[in-house]
């Protein structure tokens, strides 16, 4: 069986080789039905990226190229891909059995067990800043409360020692005074 890979010319070929299967590319599936298509030959990163089950639903035939690492010919094969072409058989015909195979339904129960579990941590680490937060104000409330009570009572220890003093010490009469006013020794002189 020879495929024909290239798009130009597809008539010509269908007329002069019609045992020649023709190979589509990666179109929508009325087109490769109108042409009579049933195998595509895509590149994997744009056949994962475009989604395989409309191809699979119209009931054809998928090759994927090329496919050099185990992982992806893991996917491809968890996938139920036809086919794939590589350059690295030796590596390949090693593989008996996927690597990392997860069914779908398990996989989306562990993304909805992560995604579930990584809610509730961030909600912890909110809750837990939340807590520290109201613990700080009340240290600060308790501290300004003490402040404000201790400076109370200290004011009033000052006032207290300020009565006594002012009651046992009386002033000087010249405390009023300025140092540096003249003050003359006697009165009696100053009037002649």
């Amino acid at each position: 069986m020879i495929y024909w890979l290239p798009g130009f010319d597809r008539d010509y070929v269908k007329q002069k080789a019609p045992g020649f299967q023709q190979v589509g590319r990666l179109s929508p599936v009325e087109e490769l039905r109108r042409e009579n298509i049933s195998i595509i030959n895509v590149d994997y990163k744009r056949l994962f990226h475009n989604g395989l089950r409309d191809y699979k639903a119209a009931d054809i035939t998928i090759n994927l190229y090329i496919v050099n690492k185990p992982w992806v010919f893991s996917l491809a094969w968890c996938s139920r891909i036809h086919s794939v072409t590589t350059d690295n058989i030796e590596l390949l015909r090693q593989i008996d059995y996927p690597y990392y195979f997860m069914v779908p339904s398990y996989y989306r129960i562990m993304w909805l067990f992560l995604d579930i579990l990584t809610v509730v941590f961030i909600f912890a680490i909110f809750c837990f800043h939340w807590w520290r937060e109201n613990q700080i104000e009340k240290v600060f409330e308790s501290s300004s409360s003490y402040t404000d009570t201790e400076s109370i009572s200290l004011k009033r220890r000052k006032s207290e020692k300020a009565e006594t003093f002012s009651m046992t010490v009386e002033p000087l009469p010249q405390a009023g005074e300025s140092p540096q006013t003249p003050v003359a020794p006697a009165p009696d002189l100053t009037r002649a």
